[in-house]
């Protein structure tokens, strides 16, 4: 089973690759907390930013019930910054859990 993914672009264009992509990941976050619901992705390019570094920037939005989870990264790659974003929500759910499930194992 996988949470429901809402991906928006900002300066982007949404390929079926890139879609997929963050479908797939951003869709299999409810296997590190069951409980979520929904995970919104956001894809935007900011061809102004003074680095290239900062260019494309992810933000990724993660509801459950009573909690939300945010994350946002940059990079100079989408699916680049998108990679970081999911690693860094694995860790915040990962520290949520162990705020919110005492005496449930750790697995």
């Amino acid at each position: 089973m996988s949470n429901k993914v809402e991906v928006q672009t900002r300066n982007i264009r949404l390929t079926e690759k890139i879609e997929e992509y963050v479908n797939k990941k951003a869709g299999n976050l409810d296997h590190y907390l069951p409980t979520i619901e929904e995970a919104r992705v956001e894809l935007a390019h900011y061809k102004a930013a003074r680095s290239a570094t900062d260019r494309n920037a992810v933000q990724i939005t993660v509801f459950g019930k009573g909690f939300t989870l945010r994350t946002e990264e940059r990079s100079d790659e989408a699916l680049a910054a998108f990679d970081l974003a999911v690693d860094n929500m694995q860790r915040q759910i990962e520290r949520y859990k162990g705020k919110h499930q005492h005496g449930r194992g750790d697995g």
